[in-house]
């Protein structure tokens, strides 16, 4: 049984985190009851800043998570699971060393983006 103490289940829970937590928080607020603005606004930004962390974790060159090398080539941080082995059917994740700044900016900017639309009123 894998344990989270694991550098690489953290691994494969940190990087499905990063590309799944914006689509569960956007699954939430599409079936969440209508609440005042202000809840969604922070349940949004919540979520952002969330998934901004969790990339700069992976990106971090600390630690036994992560260890993001700049500069090397290839794929880092790869993920690889049979999901339907009937079908050769495999769950891949990995970043390079273009995709990764790229990643890292990506939720900066939705964070920035949440942050930044607060004084909207209408169709919030």
């Amino acid at each position: 049984m894998p344990t989270l103490s694991n550098p690489e289940v953290v691994l494969t829970w940190l990087l499905s985190m990063v590309i799944f937590l914006p689509a569960f928080g956007a699954i939430v607020l599409c079936l969440a009851p209508r609440a005042s603005d202000q809840a969604f606004k922070r349940f949004s930004l919540f979520i952002t800043v969330v998934t901004f962390v969790l990339t700069l974790w992976l990106a971090a060159p600390m630690g036994k998570v992560g260890n993001f090398a700049i500069g090397m080539s290839g794929m880092q941080n790869t993920v690889n699971h049979a999901w339907i082995p009937a079908f050769g059917i495999e769950y891949l994740l990995g970043v390079d060393g273009i995709s990764m700044p790229l990643v890292v900016l990506t939720t900066f900017l939705s964070m920035l983006a949440a942050a930044a639309s607060w004084p909207i009123t209408k169709h919030v």
